[in-house]
């Protein structure tokens, strides 16, 4: 289509032919070039960089935790079964997807405050181990008081410093004591918790640099009562006006392919409002893709953030082996006698013990991960480029072309020169930005799936670890019995 455009400027001649129309035309060319090297770039979800964690995600999960998935044997009612359309940006669908992130924040943040209570006096005694001297020194670092002993408050801290030597050091000690066959399932809990709510900070982050200065001009002010109202009353407007841009661009087609056919004198000025208004249209089209592409990543934030929220209140409480006597009466079918049932127990405990640390070694593997490729500061340094990106966009690029759409000149080699150069500037800019638009969506989907996989590592080992803790318990009654025998 590019290329088309182009021979009809060539046909018509450089007479009369604005520098933004010779700017624009280029600048085409020059994306049409990179769009045919990147074919797939405007599919957000499906460049994700081959060197980083890729899990194997389907549409499956959305669209059974979204919608009803109806099955062979249903009594299919048009009425009840058939989904309304689905929203699209301008109809308000931004502002019900930041509503959903605003309340599944606070759920985690209500999670949060009920753990503190539930574990407050919970503490990791160190007094008197190889750690002392060091934990001591960590602590004084950060400002904690230097007790000798990590209480899940210690833990917050630490965990909010743990790019730093100290932090780094006590968040090790806490995570290896809670994750141990005699550990507590809620303060692992806890610290995946606390990484789920500043993973939710940064979403709001990204929201309010491409959604709230779009739309309203300011990040969104969720302490005002109104800011639904505001935001929806912004997103309506911005389709209002997309669409009479689209209704003008249509209709400036029209003049500008009567005046070529039937109005010679007319066809300049058809002509230059035709590529005023496709500047308009560009403008609006390039901000409306952007919203697109905030409203996907946010859609698979809500969606996976509220499952793994769902998935750690559910768990809080869990209970593996239900029926304690059962697994008694197992043993003893298996056995001769109780000092027979003991070394069963005790066989059996060896091989928990080993699925334990088994799963913990995996867990290690992606706790890492978590922290180091898809860490807060990787995820700070793309929001802020994204940002200043934005700023740029809207005081540059708009700049130029209000300048240069007023100005009428003759091209020479001079100009040629110098709007290749201004083409190959504003094609890489677009380029840049939707590169890092991709990067934190390919970024929240890699951790998403990465952390749901984490936490069900985490049940998984818990059902070796509350069965250990049973042997242990059984092995310990059979001791007894033994005792009270001899």
């Amino acid at each position: 289509m590019y290329k088309v455009m182009y021979k009809i400027r060539r046909n018509l001649g450089h007479s009369g032919t604005s520098l933004w129309n010779d700017l624009f035309l280029r600048w085409c060319i020059k994306i049409a070039q990179i769009d045919k090297e990147t074919e797939k770039d405007s599919q957000l979800s499906k460049d994700i960089n081959r060197l980083e964690y890729r899990p194997d995600f389907t549409s499956e999960r959305e669209e059974i935790r979204s919608g009803y998935v109806p099955s062979i044997e249903d009594d299919f009612d048009l009425e009840t079964k058939i989904p309304e359309k689905e929203k699209e940006v301008g109809d308000g669908v931004l502002t019900d997807n930041i509503t959903n992130l605003v309340v599944i924040e606070g759920k985690v943040l209500d999670l949060i405050d009920k753990l503190k209570e539930d574990l407050k006096d919970f503490t990791i005694e160190v007094e008197g181990s190889d750690y002392f001297d060091d934990l001591s020194l960590s602590k004084k670092e950060l400002g904690l008081d230097d007790n000798g002993s990590i209480s899940i408050l210690d833990y917050e801290e630490a965990l909010e410093n743990v790019d730093v030597p100290a932090g780094a050091f006590i968040v090790e000690i806490f995570e290896e004591s809670v994750e141990d066959i005699h550990g507590s399932l809620k303060a692992e809990l806890f610290g995946d918790l606390l990484e789920i709510s500043k993973e939710i900070d940064h979403t709001f982050n990204y929201v309010d640099s491409l959604v709230g200065k779009s739309l309203l001009g300011e990040a969104i002010d969720y302490s005002d009562e109104d800011w639904q109202e505001q935001l929806l009353e912004a997103e309506k407007r911005q389709k209002k006006y997309r669409e009479s841009v689209q209704k003008e661009q249509r209709e400036a087609e029209e003049d500008y392919k009567h005046a070529m056919l039937f109005d010679q004198d007319a066809l300049i000025p058809a002509k230059q409002r035709k590529l005023d208004n496709y500047r308009f249209k560009k403008d609006t089209t390039y901000q409306t893709n952007s919203l697109k592409d905030v409203n996907k990543t946010l859609r698979l934030k809500n969606n996976e953030l509220g499952y793994l929220t769902n998935e750690i209140e559910d768990n809080l409480e869990r209970k593996a082996i239900k029926d304690e006597g059962s697994i008694w009466t197992s043993i003893t079918d298996m056995t001769k006698d109780e000092k027979d049932a003991k070394t069963a127990l005790t066989n059996v405990r060896v091989m928990l013990k080993l699925s334990v640390d088994s799963k913990n070694n995996q867990k290690h593997m992606m706790k890492n991960r978590l922290r180091n490729l898809y860490s807060t500061k990787q995820r700070e340094k793309i929001l802020n480029e994204l940002d200043s990106s934005n700023e740029a966009f809207q005081e540059g690029v708009t700049d130029i072309e209000s300048r240069l759409v007023h100005l009428e000149k003759e091209q020479d080699e001079s100009l040629e020169t110098l709007l290749d150069g201004v083409a190959d500037g504003l094609a890489f800019f677009s380029k840049e930005r939707n590169d890092k638009m991709k990067e934190f969506y390919n970024i929240s989907l890699a951790e998403s799936g990465l952390r749901e996989e984490k936490l069900d590592n985490i049940f998984n080992k818990d059902n070796s670890r509350q069965s250990y803790q049973l042997s242990e318990k059984l092995e310990k009654m059979v001791e007894q019995r033994l005792a009270m025998q001899s």
